[in-house]
This record gives structure tokens, C-alpha cells and sequence, in this order.
């Protein structure tokens, strides 16, 4: 619930309030350093962190859910977080003190911890196990001028840690601009290390420099609203650390070239001789008849019934759970290409050959057509994702509640119906038509390497009781 304390402190109104979900438990709540974003902390162990945009105090939108690193293996769950700058810092229970990078509230990442549960001593080995139980680091404060932040571990005490730096501030994109031929923008730029997103601004006029995109995470844009006007931008790469931002690139309005290049001679002087007479007199004789023998009639009278069409399929696509655990098995479920109920769309890009595979929930979007869904993952650069990638657990933890969600997937049911053939007319015989060639069966089969594993940063470093904090 949100509620106006300003104009009440005994009885505040109330200015709106999120929709409920069963099992969930809002414990604490956070907001950014920009007041724009409210990160949420689920205590019963549901979704763990839910990312709300509260721009608006009467509509706020929910934009993201996020876990943390380990969740598909190790059940832990979020109590206390605190906000600070472009990273989030939270008391995880067993898992231990966590960063988190928010620079982008859209896809937020884990880039750092502390191990007060399982490994107390910080001796580099686990001597614990997490259960998905209500022990471990239980608060922090993280106000201290000296940048040192206090943690409190329900079995081991107080920690004092201080944050370092999980990578260097993104450098500045290289940006090239082109104008198509409605005089719309496109903007293409090369990837960033360590860019959670870019930002695109722009001047028209010599205007001061406004945002009209952020949060991308891919290297294009495209703007069709500057038609006629000469336009200025610039893109920034960002992450926690800072932001890179790229040189000024123009982009004038498109002009119609010549049609042949100018030149440097002058015009000839007109001929003094006068054009020859026509080689030829003009003809007094009539244009000739008509033939008398007009155009016979077609050979054959058109075919009375009409051509019976090749059969088609209902074609259905195959349903998947987000993210399989333990020895759950996949739902042996296929989808019409419309139904009445959203289903979860995961978007993938990459391969899992190339060890670049990468899942995404943009938007947390629940399709109710296979169309929308795979024009919504085309949308952010990427593809709706394969049932065998959702098998290798590839979004698993990847947010939206999505996990214990059936979701559309990019593969055709094997299993399809075919309309039978339409029985033509006895009274004009028509060929058989060839059988109809089945549609693909999805996505060809990937390789059964191995998912890699990747350790969690370990951002934090101890600090000695002795120093002042």
C-alpha cells in the first residue's frame, strides 16, 4: 500500500495499493536514489525481490522480480535491503550479504557477498548449508560517511564490510547515424563492457539535450519522429560505477541528389544550321479497316467448381515449465495460437554451443498469442526461447515469478491434426493436390553440453574492528 504521511501521520490516506498475491509477504521496501523505482523484499521466499515503478504514486507498475545468484540450487530469502546509489545491498538469510547493481531496475544483477552464514570466518570454505530457513544476515545499515556498512548475522554476530568496486565505469560508445529514406533515425552503436544498459539523448535546433529512450539493452535505435529536422544525439553506457557517453553525432535531413554530377564546361552555342526537312512527306491514305475476322472464342469454357484449396494444418506450440528444479519433469502441454489466458514469455539470445546463451523477462509480459509473444522477444532483439533451453534451466531465477510458470516456447507440436482434404465436385474432376509439406518441428536440436556455471563476484572485502568506521 502506498499512503500520503504528510497529510496524516495518525490516519494517512491512502494513494493506491498493489494487487495481492497468495504467499506473498512484503516485508520491507526501499526506494532508489532517484525516487523513481521501489525495490520490495519478499519475505515468504515467492519471487524475493520485486522492482516497482512509482513515478507515478497512484498507478505504480511492476517492472521486474529478481532472485539471487544461487536460487535454482539454494532456496534462500531476502529480509532487509537498503539503496544506496546504483546498488542495492541486502541482508539475504543463509545466503549470506548481497549487491546487487540497479543501474538498470530492468535487469538487475548480482555483483557481489559476503558469506556470514555459511562461512563465517571467511575462510574461503562453506561450513554451513542453506535450508530455506529464517537464520543468517538479518539487517545492515549502510549510512556511515566512511563508506563501511554494518551487518548483523543471527549466528555469527557483526560484520563490518566495505563495498569494493566490481568493475570499472562502462567507456564510451562508438555511435554511427543513418537516415532512411522517410527521414527516419537509426542509431547503431558497438557493445560496452560492463553496460547494464544504454541511454540515447537528443537535440533538434540546438536545443538542450533530452532523454528519449533508456534502459536498452541492445545496440540499436531507431527514431521516426524527427521527419524534416536535423537532429543531434548522443548514447551513454552505464552501470553502477558511472556512465560512458559518446561524441555528438549528427544527422542532417535527406536531399534528392541530381540526377547526373555537374559540369565544369560551358553550354555549346546553338547550331547556325536549320533541322532538315521530315525524310519523309505526311500520307493522305486512310487508316485501314478493321479485320473482318474477329478474335475466336477462348478453346475451353472456365471450370465450374472452383480449385479446392491444400490442406492446412492447426498448427499448436508447445508449452514448457520456466524453469525445471531438482527431478521435476517438463508439462507435456501444446498451445493453440490463441488462448484466453497470458501465458509467460522468456525471450533467449544467443547459443548455448558458443557459451553466450542468455535468458530475459522483459516487461514480465504473460502472451495470450504465440504471435505476441515472439514479436514482443523480436522486439528486444531477441527470440522466444526453446523448450530445451527452458529444460538446461537457462531462466531459471531470471524473475517475474516466472519459474513455477508455464510459458510459450518457439517449438511446433508434433503431434498436429490435419483438415482433412475437401471432396471436389463429381461433376469436374480436379488432380489430387500434392500432399501438404508439415511445418518445421522447431528449432534444430542444440548440443547437450553442459549449462556453464559461473561464480558470484565476490565484491566486498573485510575490514579490520580496529579502523574508525
Amino acid at each position: 500500500d502506498f499512503s500520503d504521511v504528510k497529510t496524516s501521520r495518525s490516519a494517512p490516506p491512502l494513494i493506491s495499493t498493489t494487487p495481492r498475491t497468495n504467499g506473498i509477504y512484503a516485508h520491507s521496501s526501499t526506494l532508489s536514489s532517484d525516487k523513481r523505482f521501489l525495490f520490495q523484499a519478499d519475505e515468504n521466499n515467492r519471487g524475493d525481490i520485486y522492482v516497482y515503478d512509482v513515478t507515478n504514486l497512484s498507478q505504480p507498475r511492476l517492472i521486474n522480480i529478481f532472485q539471487y545468484a544461487e536460487e535454482s540450487s539454494s532456496n534462500a530469502m531476502p529480509h532487509n535491503c537498503h539503496a544506496r546509489g546504483k546498488y542495492l545491498y541486502c541482508a539475504y538469510y543463509e545466503a549470506g550479504y548481497l549487491a546487487f547493481d540497479i543501474s538498470n531496475p530492468y535487469d538487475v544483477a548480482e555483483v557481489g557477498r559476503v558469506e556470514t552464514y555459511r562461512d563465517p570466518d571467511q575462510t574461503g570454505t562453506n561450513v554451513r548449508k542453506i535450508q530455506g530457513q529464517y537464520r543468517g544476515a538479518w539487517n545492515a545499515y549502510v549510512g556511515l560517511s566512511s563508506g563501511n556498512m554494518l551487518v548483523s548475522d543471527m549466528f555469527a554476530g557483526l560484520f563490518i564490510v566495505k563495498a569494493d568496486s566490481p568493475y570499472s565505469k562502462p567507456n564510451a560508445p562508438d555511435v554511427s547515424v543513418e537516415r532512411n529514406v522517410d527521414n527516419g533515425v537509426t542509431l547503431t552503436w558497438n557493445t560496452v563492457a560492463n553496460a547494464r544498459a544504454y541511454a540515447v539523448e537528443r537535440s533538434i535546433g540546438g536545443q538542450p539535450f533530452v532523454k528519449v529512450a533508456e534502459f536498452l539493452t541492445t545496440t540499436s535505435y531507431f527514431d521516426d519522429s524527427v521527419r524534416g529536422q536535423n537532429a543531434s544525439y548522443r548514447v551513454r553506457a552505464i552501470n553502477g560505477e558511472g556512465t560512458g557517453v559518446s561524441p555528438i553525432v549528427e544527422s542532417a535531413v535527406l536531399t534528392a541528389s541530381p540526377t547526373n554530377p555537374p559540369t565544369n564546361q560551358p553550354t555549346p552555342r546553338p547550331s547556325v544550321a536549320p533541322t532538315p526537312l521530315p525524310t519523309s512527306p505526311p500520307s493522305n491514305a486512310p487508316t485501314p479497316q478493321p479485320s473482318p475476322n474477329p478474335t475466336p472464342l477462348p478453346s475451353n469454357p472456365p471450370t465450374p467448381v472452383p480449385t479446392t484449396a491444400a490442406p492446412t494444418r492447426d498448427v499448436t506450440y508447445r508449452a514448457a515449465d520456466g524453469c525445471l528444479r531438482n527431478d521435476e519433469t517438463q508439462v507435456d502441454t501444446c498451445f493453440t495460437p490463441v488462448i484466453e489466458n497470458g501465458r509467460a514469455v522468456n525471450c533467449c539470445q544467443g547459443q548455448l554451443s558458443s557459451f553466450n546463451l542468455e535468458c530475459l523477462r522483459p516487461d514480465c509480459l504473460l502472451a495470450t498469442s504465440f504471435l505476441e509473444a515472439t514479436a514482443h522477444c523480436e522486439s528486444k532483439g531477441m527470440r522466444l526461447c526453446s523448450t530445451q533451453e527452458l529444460e538446461i534451466g537457462v531462466c531459471c531465477g531470471k524473475g517475474c515469478n516466472f519459474d513455477w510458470r508455464v510459458g510459450w516456447t518457439a517449438d511446433i507440436c508434433d503431434n498436429t491434426p490435419q483438415t482433412p482434404e475437401p471432396t471436389p465436385s463429381p461433376t469436374t474432376p480436379e488432380p489430387t493436390p500434392p500432399p501438404p509439406t508439415p511445418p518445421p518441428t522447431g528449432i534444430p536440436e542444440m548440443p547437450s553440453t553442459p549449462y556453464p556455471t559461473f561464480e558470484a563476484t565476490a565484491g566486498f572485502q573485510s575490514v579490520d574492528v580496529d579502523e574508525p568506521l
